[in-house]
This record gives structure tokens, C-alpha cells and sequence, in this order.
């Protein structure tokens, strides 16, 4: 208890016995009230209480002088403390400042790579398409295999990691330090990266998706071509029998344009073909219903599931011989019929097809074409193979990622990532150097 705790403790037993002394006094001594009985009796009350209550107050004193003592000397350490790291930060900056002086930075922009894919697009045809890709990810997978594997990934991580435990140590102000990386006269991407190094980490795994975002159009526009491809090598076997033109693309005004991956013309007609390279890896089933819908299932033993976008294949081939036949028509006067074949062009999906449209291999369309009724002359289907020549306008161009254009700005931040990383690690010495 405090003085004052103590000495209401002892005027209340004090002024209780005074009382109780008075009371006694009328009962037992006499009817009158003797107020100097009472008043003995609260002043001996109160030597009472003070005796009885003195160790616990004396032990709160040696308390409070403990707790005053202990909180002088937590101050006096705590100024020591202080003093310490203002001591080491001032030692910490002025070997940083000198290592800094020391490094020759890039200076190719003041901001770190900003990632979007889409900020610049061009345009190509779908044969195009696959041999830049095909560049793209040559020269990608070299600059990776230099600047990028698991050992390299491994540095890059301990050296941040490192990093940001010297900054946040105790013995170091890492306000005083932060605030001195703003004033460096480096590029601002640098400051950035020293403020926060995680940085570093995010500009990999930007290196990460343009890698796998490349690859997936690569092997889906790959896909698409090896199978028009294997098309391709299968109707050269019987070039005699008929010509062929590919990616024959007709403008059709109105109704935009039209273009067939492949366009067969012989006494038997004028064939259309749709190839489809779908369903080539894994175990794969097709079956394509009287109702026309495609059904999909990955094994014998698993439930048919429609599949949608199979499905709108049918959509897309009625859609070219509608103006297909209309072209020839609109051009002269004669109506012709032309035939339909859609050619999945591998030989992984097994096909259940219980429709009447014909839908087969790459080695059954010459078989498909020879069983066809004879329609033409064989110089009235070279006219027929001139006209759609003439009218030819050219595969229709595509949206794509310039990936070129990113792994330029990627290799430049790979490099960025380099000289920081190996800034950093130089810092880290500064650390355990006075440690």
C-alpha cells in the first residue's frame, strides 16, 4: 500500500476504536459521553494500526524503489540501445553508400517490367503463327536455360530472404534505412527492389507464365497445323487424281468471308474438308449422335458427356458449303453441290459415328472421293479449281501475343535481376561483415 492507503487504514481503525471507546463507556462507565475516553482510546487505536500495517507499507516502498530502480536502469539501456543502433545504422549506411558508389546500374527505364501480355498484338496467319511461336520458344527456353534453373532460383530466394532479416535486425533502424534508399541517385526500379526485395520474386514468376502462356498457344496452334499437315502429306499421295487447294479463303460481301482448310476438285465433285486435330492425347472417345450432338468420355468404361464445343463443328461446316455453293453460284449461274467431309487427323480418339455425315481419317479420303458420284468433266473441274484460285484472298490473320516483344523486355529484367541480386548479396556481406 502507498502513504496515503496506509494512513487512511490507520485513521479508520483509529476513529473505530474512539467510537467503540465511547460506546463502552456509556454502557458499562457511565450515562454521560467522555470524549477524552474516546479520544485515548482512537489514539491508541491508531499506534495499533500503524504497528500492524507498517511491514505491509514497508514492503510496498521497497517495491516502488525496486520498480523505480529497475525502470532508471531499463532507460539507461534502452539509451544505450539506442545509441547502439543509431551507432551501427550510421556504420551500416556509410558501407552501403560506398558499395553502392562502387556498382554500374542499368539504366534502361525507371520502372520494373510491367507484365501484360496483351499490350502489344499482331497479326498472323495461322501457319505464321506457329513458326514464330515455334522461334519464340527456342529463344526462350536458351534464355532460361542461362539465366533460370532450380540452383539459380534457389540463390535468388536465400539472398532475399537474407536481405530482408539484415534490414529487420535489431541492432538496426529500418526506418533511417529506408529513408536513405529514397534519396539514392540510382534508377527508381533499383530503389524499388531495395524497398522491397519480394520484388525480385514476382519478376521471376513473370518469367514463369510468359513461359507457359507461350507454350499453350504454341501447342494449340500446333495442334491445328500438324493436323492439317498430315492432310496435307496424305492427299500429295494422289495429286494426279485431283487438285487441291488449302486455306482457300473467298470474300463472300455481306456474309464476310469464307475459308475452307481444304478444297478438293475432281470429276467427282467439289469436296470440302474440315480437319479437325481434336482429342489427340490420351485415351479419347468420340461419338456423334443421330441428333447430332458429339459425345465425349476418356475410357470404356466412363459415362458419355456432350461435348459442346465438337458439337459446333457441324455448325461450322454448313456454314462453308452454304457459301462455298453460293460463291460458285453468284459467280457462274451454276448450282453445284458441294460435298462435305470433316477428318479428324490423328489416330488417337476412337469415332462412333451414327449419322449419315461422313467423317473420317486422313487415309480414307481418297476412298471417300473415289466412291463419289462423277459430277464433272475433268476440265470443268480445272475451271472450277481456277476460279476459287482467282478469287483467293488470302488466309484470314490472327490476333497474336507478340511474345517476341516481351522476351525482349524479359531478358532485360533477367538481367536486372542479376545485377540486383548480386547488389544485395554484396549488401548481405555489410551485415554479417559487422555482425
Amino acid at each position: 500500500m502507498n502513504f496515503t492507503s496506509y494512513l487512511m487504514s490507520n485513521v479508520k481503525f483509529a476513529l473505530k476504536m474512539g467510537a467503540g471507546a465511547i460506546v463502552f463507556s456509556l454502557l458499562i462507565i457511565s450515562s454521560s459521553i467522555d470524549l477524552e475516553f474516546g479520544m485515548f482510546w482512537s489514539i491508541v487505536g491508531f499506534v495499533v494500526a500503524s504497528i500492524y500495517n507498517l511491514p505491509e507499507y514497508l514492503r510496498y516502498k521497497k517495491r516502488e524503489y525496486s520498480y523505480k530502480r529497475n525502470q532508471r536502469k531499463a532507460e539507461k539501456l534502452e539509451k544505450q540501445r539506442l545509441n547502439e543502433i543509431r551507432r551501427n545504422t550510421a556504420l551500416y549506411l556509410q558501407d552501403l553508400n560506398q558499395m553502392i558508389q562502387e556498382v554500374e546500374f542499368m539504366s534502361d527505364g525507371d520502372n520494373l517490367y510491367s507484365f501484360d501480355l496483351n499490350e502489344k498484338i499482331i497479326y498472323k496467319t495461322n501457319d505464321d503463327a506457329v513458326m514464330l511461336l515455334q522461334k519464340w520458344k527456342s529463344d526462350l527456353e536458351q534464355i532460361m536455360a542461362n539465366h533460370w534453373d532450380k540452383e539459380i532460383n534457389q540463390f535468388y530466394e536465400n539472398t532475399i530472404s537474407t536481405f530482408k532479416q539484415n534490414i529487420y535486425h535489431s541492432s538496426l533502424n529500418t526506418e533511417s534505412i529506408y529513408e536513405y534508399f529514397k534519396t539514392l541517385n540510382i534508377p527508381e526500379m533499383y530503389k524499388q527492389i531495395l524497398r522491397d526485395p519480394h520484388l525480385l520474386k514476382n519478376e521471376l514468376n513473370k518469367v514463369e507464365v510468359l513461359n507457359k502462356e507461350l507454350n499453350q498457344d504454341f501447342k494449340r496452334l500446333q495442334r491445328g497445323v500438324l493436323g492439317e499437315q498430315v492432310v496435307e502429306k496424305e492427299l500429295l499421295k494422289y495429286q494426279g487424281d485431283y487438285m487441291t487447294l488449302f486455306g482457300n479463303r473467298i470474300d463472300m460481301g455481306e456474309d464476310g468471308t469464307v475459308e475452307n482448310d481444304v478444297l478438293i476438285f475432281s470429276e467427282n465433285g467439289i469436296f470440302t474438308l474440315e480437319v479437325k486435330n481434336i482429342k489427340s492425347t490420351g485415351d479419347q472417345y468420340l461419338k456423334i449422335s443421330k441428333d447430332g450432338l458429339w459425345y465425349e468420355r476418356n475410357s470404356l468404361y466412363s459415362e458419355w458427356q456432350v461435348d459442346e464445343k465438337s458439337s459446333r463443328i457441324v455448325d461450322q461446316v454448313n456454314r462453308h458449303v452454304y457459301l462455298t455453293q453460293k460463291f460458285v453460284t453468284q459467280t457462274t449461274t451454276n448450282k453445284v453441290y458441294v460435298q462435305p467431309i470433316i477428318v479428324i487427323s490423328n489416330d488417337n480418339v476412337v469415332i462412333e459415328n451414327e449419322t449419315e455425315w461422313i467423317i473420317v481419317r486422313p487415309n480414307q479420303i481418297y476412298s471417300c472421293i473415289r466412291n463419289a458420284q462423277r459430277q464433272f468433266t475433268r476440265d470443268q473441274a480445272k475451271e472450277y479449281y481456277r476460279l476459287f484460285e482467282k478469287y483467293d484472298i488470302g488466309q484470314a490473320k490472327f490476333q497474336l501475343i507478340d511474345y517476341g516483344y516481351q522476351i525482349e523486355r524479359v531478358t532485360s529484367h533477367l538481367h536486372l535481376i542479376e545485377q540486383s541480386t548480386k547488389l544485395i548479396s554484396r549488401l548481405n556481406s555489410i551485415e554479417m561483415n559487422r555482425s
